[in-house]
């Protein structure tokens, strides 16, 4: 904790905190990104940036409730259609669901099992995909007329969707294009035509020259483009045509422009004399038409009009009962009688079945016909939607619905009439639902803030006030899914923990520490974990330590073994079961070898009391572990005698309490040091930790404490001393000048450097400084015995000289054995 405080300063901390939170945004684990930057906001409440990102969140969470209200609305919706036993619409209703949230499993398994239930879906769905797949490989191929054909039958499959009627007037319009691109070429010829009649000529040629411009579209009952209404178009357009041509001169009088107007009226009416004389009666009432178009007050040709549709009409007409029989079929077909104009048309087909326009007239009435049909369809699914929603009181809902009907059908009265009634409901309703949006929006956010036993009150309340609602029933069955998850937390860790514990107690170590740790990831701030995987580490350590000794020992055992040195061997396998006392191997291999020994008894008797001889003798030396092996070797060879076994517990009971002391000795010189290390003391902290070193050199942990002192001084030098490795001989004195410390950085000064002995002499090094050829000081560190380099760190702040004087410069003298010197600095203690 102190070397994280002191190597990284608030803004840096800040920093990587804002670090870790844009990265859990980008991840979209908004929860912990809020948590980041919310710690970020603690750090520097004056940064805009963090509480703008909490914000952001908070308008993200926002936004995503709202989407899954309606989207949820949109699948119960769907769900009561299906219910309601309307298959179709809930699978349109379902389709629409799915293309906002793709991965729903729910919504595509009922998509499926509807496709599946609904009888011919599955084929009509093949046999709609294969006609639009058909049509757009006929358009990419330019065969339009089979493509257009595909796309109709692909229409009449699925009359509701857009795409196959998007490509047939795409296709239609080129096909109008095209025509029209054909006439503009033949307009020359038709030009030359107009502008003959244009010219002062007699009045019957000018007559004959606008039949024979007008004649030329060949729109006579019996070609294939023969249509009535078109056909007057034709001629009042032409005529227009050659009355606008005739006016272009801006200049000509206004009596002109009167002579030209009555010229044409009267070119019309010759017209549609002569076809009428020639009993050609459809030229004869369109030239009649658009004579009147010209002079809408003339009474002849309206009379000539009445006249011929007259004789049309009794069937009194050279074209027999086709002109006849179409005109009433038009007249049906204009009065919306559609099924009595689709049997006149039909009959007409029958009899000329060469005709063309009664074939068009069939199929734009099938078009309306079918447009008709959805209509109805539509206008029944919208209307009964409408009155689920009423009943359901859903009210605003159903006032959509009512009016999306009424907009289809606008004579029906049913569709008002629920409206107001829908209204006056809804209005009834605003008091509670304004309650119900209270409740909410207290409830969102105390959840938003995790407050959950409050937001949990105010969704009860809510769901109370609208139990249809299914909102606020998620939130809470969501509040109490995270509820319960922390409470399974809590479970699980403290599983965790009795299992590591467990597993300690069978000194199973890694799987306590790994056991210990995941715990601890999800309470980070629980410091018994901490403690206890730090101690279980220890273990781990001298455990791996021992597990060593006690392979070497075994190893040894059976080489003794195998070479027949059994007095070798038994005191192996007696050290290894010293080191692992639990362990049965041991203990038989020395049974086995005794078994082997005692065959020769003699001889056993004479080891056991050369192995008795020389425990006892050094047991008077105090060499206590080589007397406690010789006793045990001696209690190998005759287990019952009590002797050596007395003595071997009497030795392991001593080097027992002596081996506690050390370790109590080992654990407060670390405690001391640690508690030197918290006040900054770090020099005698460091000697502290070398003490315990050398009390316990197979435990790494005071060793990494001296380095982390040593790499803390050197990195807060104030001044280099020299940077290059020298040899110092003995007996001699090397000097450096250096610009003098700043007074203001004097304060816990410390002469750091590295040293090692060139030869085999323990070595002291004398250092002294002073101002100019001033001497003003001096320190001296008496013991370097180490062939490495190794760090030496000197305190000379409590030197009163060194803080008052401006000393410029340090000498080095060398007694009793060369020294390699290098990296000499002054540091200081912040």
């Amino acid at each position: 904790d102190y070397l994280k405080t002191i190597n990284k300063t608030p803004e840096q901390s800040y920093s990587s905190i804002i670090e870790v939170a844009d990265r859990f945004f980008k991840l979209e684990d908004y929860e912990n990104a809020g948590i980041h930057y919310q710690e970020a906001a603690n750090l520097k409440t004056n940064n805009n940036y963090p509480q703008n990102m909490l914000k952001k969140i908070r308008h993200i969470s926002l936004q995503a409730n709202a989407l899954s209200i309606n989207y949820e609305a949109a699948v119960a919706n769907s769900d009561i259609l299906s219910l309601a036993g309307d298959e179709k619409a809930a699978l349109i209703g379902y389709q629409a669901c799915i293309f906002h949230q793709p991965d729903d499993s729910y919504v595509e398994s009922r998509i499926t099992e509807l496709i599946d239930k609904l009888p011919g879906l599955k084929e009509k769905e093949k046999s709609y995909n294969s006609a639009v797949e058909r049509g757009n490989t006929s358009m990419e191929s330019g065969n339009f007329n089979k493509a257009l054909s595909e796309f109709r039958y692909a229409s009449t499959i699925k009359p509701d969707e857009s795409y196959p009627k998007r490509k047939i007037n795409e296709i239609q319009n080129k096909f109008t294009k095209d025509k029209v691109s054909a006439e503009r070429k033949q307009e020359p010829t038709l030009q030359v035509e107009i502008a003959q009649v244009k010219q002062p000529v007699g009045k019957d040629k000018d007559a004959e020259k606008i039949e024979k411009a007008l004649t030329q579209q060949d729109d006579s009952p019996k070609s294939g483009n023969y249509k009535p209404d078109v056909a007057q178009t034709k001629i009042k357009d032409k005529v227009t045509e050659l009355t606008t041509n005739s006016s272009t001169n801006a200049n000509q009088a206004v009596s002109k422009k009167q002579n030209i107007k009555q010229d044409e009226y009267d070119k019309a009416i010759a017209f549609a004399d002569k076809a009428a004389a020639d009993l050609n009666y459809t030229y004869a009432l369109n030239g009649y038409k658009a004579a009147i178009s010209i002079k809408p007050d003339e009474k002849y040709p309206q009379l000539e009009i009445d006249r011929i549709t007259l004789l049309l009409k009794q069937g009194k007409t050279p074209a027999g009962s086709y002109e006849t029989a179409i005109i009433a079929a038009d007249e049906a077909f204009n009065e919306k009688d559609f099924a009595k104009a689709d049997s006149l048309y039909r009959s007409v087909y029958k009899n000329y079945p060469t005709e063309k326009y009664p074939q068009e007239k069939i199929y734009a009435l099938n078009i309306q016909l079918r447009q008709q049909k959805a209509l109805q369809v539509n206008y029944n699914r919208i209307l009964g939607l409408a009155d689920r929603q009423f009943q359901e009181a859903h009210y605003s809902e159903a006032i959509t619905s009512y009016q999306s009907a009424f907009k289809l059908k606008p004579e029906t009265a049913y569709p008002k009439e629920q409206i107001n009634k829908a209204t006056t409901l809804l209005e009834q309703l605003k008091i509670q639902q304004n309650d119900y949006l209270d409740r909410i929006a207290d409830a969102d956010k105390a959840y938003l803030r995790k407050e959950y036993d409050l937001a949990l009150t105010q969704y009860k309340a809510a769901s109370e006030i609208k139990p249809a609602e299914i909102y606020p029933k998620q939130k809470i069955a969501a509040i109490n899914s995270i509820l319960g998850q922390q409470a399974s937390k809590r479970d699980l860790f403290e599983n965790e923990i009795a299992n590591a514990d467990k597993a300690l107690d069978k000194e199973d170590y890694n799987t306590a520490i790994s056991g210990y740790k995941r715990a601890l990831s999800m309470f980070p701030d629980t410091k018994y974990l901490n403690d206890r995987i730090v101690s279980t580490n220890n273990l781990l350590i001298q455990a791996k330590l021992t597990q060593d000794k006690y392979n070497k020992a075994i190893t040894t055992a059976e080489k003794a073994y195998a070479a027949k040195d059994y007095t070798s061997s038994v005191a192996a396998y007696q050290c290894a079961a010293g080191f692992k006392p639990m362990e049965s191997y041991p203990k038989e291999r020395i049974m086995i070898i005794n078994g082997i020994i005692a065959s020769n008894k003699e001889k056993l008797d004479k080891q056991y009391d050369e192995f008795i001889s020389q425990a006892d003798e050094l047991y008077l030396k105090q060499e206590m572990l080589i007397a406690l092996k010789a006793y045990g070797l001696a209690a190998a060879l005759k287990p019952d005698e009590n002797y050596p076994r007395e003595k071997y517990n009497e030795i392991a009971a001593l080097l027992i309490a002596k081996s506690k002391a050390k370790k109590e000795a080992y654990e407060k010189a670390v405690a001391d040091a640690d508690k030197l290390f918290k006040a900054q003391d770090l020099d005698a902290a460091a000697d502290l930790y070398l003490i315990a070193l050398t009390m316990q050199p197979e435990i790494p942990y005071p060793g990494q404490m001296i380095a982390r002192i040593r790499k803390f001084q050197f990195e807060n030098s104030v001044v280099e001393v020299n940077t290059e490795n020298f040899v110092l001989k003995k007996e001699s004195e090397k000097r450096f000048y250096f610009k003098p410390v700043d007074i203001n950085l004097r304060k816990r000064n410390y002469i750091t450097l590295k040293a090692r002995n060139i030869d085999d002499l323990q070595s002291k090094l004398i250092i002294n400084y002073g101002t100019k050829n001033t001497r003003n000081g001096g320190v001296v560190i008496n013991s370097i015995n180490t062939r490495l380099l190794r760090d030496f760190v000197v305190d000379i702040s409590v030197q009163d000289n060194w803080f008052r004087e401006d000393n410029d410069w340090l000498s080095l003298y060398a007694v009793a054995g060369d020294l390699e010197i290098s990296s000499i600095k002054i540091s200081q203690m912040k």
